[in-house]
């Protein structure tokens, strides 16, 4: 049976599109500070400096970072639930907050290994922690609501980052303009009650750039088959996965039945099987890379008529 070739000429783009990451420090040895003396199993992290007057720092490991290399940060937050009602306000409390420079942040070992860690060149400093952004200084995870992107956002421009990497951000003491004496402020650790719920959490807001080209260069149809030929560019990867459902119903269709069987690959090339002739068919087809960016799109095509008597007839695509 004589194929009829339709060549396609809609080429779709992706959208950019705010995708969002968030955890917390998941384990005992995922946060660490320097408070008088290194600890990684205090119930307490804290801030400024100590009552004998030393610049107490801080950091928190994040791992599995599932932000695709060179995507765009929109919005850092960083929730810190107060340990109690300790505190000293009346003296005043001056940070800097930094990324380690580095594409996968190994875990914390001891004091010399926390502090010779390398900071990113991007920092945020934050003056008098509590009286400018409203700390409820007791048992309440509150949001230290400064911009951050800058930081994390030097991370992920790296040329070895990957998604799923891990990350640390580093809370210090200022080093130009420091803390008073005393003008420490504390916060709950994992360690504290060993839960997640006490730990720092850390809230991204992201838009994936450079995002996956994605066309149909062709698609062969008979009476009871489709073979879709698909083309991509514009990867800074591997392609992973090229995926199909197709149906008789719309995609949004609330109602719709969409089949993933019957379908095989071979490269790029896509044959479904088993279909019926004269019908019209929805297929959405798209692809995965191996940055973690996806692109996927909506196509229509009708199956052939089957012929009789040696007559092909022609059918409307």
């Amino acid at each position: 049976m004589r194929k009829l070739v339709l060549i396609l000429f809609l080429i779709l783009t992706a959208s950019v599109y705010a995708d969002v990451w968030q955890d917390t420090v998941r384990a005992s040895a995922d946060d660490a500070g320097i408070y008088n003396t290194y600890t990684n199993d205090s119930n307490q992290i804290r801030m400024g400096k100590s009552g004998a007057g030393n610049s107490c720092d801080f950091a928190i490991r994040l791992l599995d970072v599932n932000i695709p290399k060179g995507s765009t940060i929109d919005t850092v937050i960083v929730y810190l639930r107060s340990f109690d009602d300790y505190l000293e306000t009346q003296y005043d409390c001056n940070i800097d907050i930094y990324a380690e420079d580095t594409a996968d942040a190994a875990a914390f070992g001891d004091s010399a290994n926390f502090v010779a860690r390398h900071l990113t060149t991007a920092h945020t400093s934050v003056s008098d922690v509590d009286t400018m952004h409203g700390f409820v200084w007791y048992n309440t995870r509150d949001k230290l609501g400064v911009n951050l992107c800058a930081i994390v956002q030097e991370v992920v421009d790296r040329g070895d980052w990957a998604s799923g990497n891990d990350m640390v951000i580093i809370f210090r003491d200022n080093r130009a303009d420091p803390s008073e004496t005393s003008g420490q402020r504390a916060f709950r650790s994992w360690d504290y009650a060993e839960a997640t719920s006490n730990a720092p959490w850390v809230y991204i807001v992201y838009s994936e750039s450079g995002a996956l080209t994605h066309s149909i260069s062709s698609a062969d149809t008979t009476s009871s088959s489709v073979i879709i030929i698909d083309d991509w560019s514009n990867t800074t990867g591997t392609v992973d996965t090229i995926w199909c459902w197709y149906g008789t119903t719309t995609i949004d269709d609330a109602d719709s039945v969409m089949e993933t069987s019957n379908i095989t690959q071979t490269g790029d090339s896509l044959t479904v099987t088993g279909l019926s002739p004269s019908t019209e068919y929805n297929f959405w087809f798209g692809l995965d890379d191996d940055n973690g960016r996806d692109t996927a799109s909506v196509h229509t095509l009708t199956t052939e008529a089957e012929v009789s008597g040696g007559t092909l007839v022609p059918i409307r695509h």
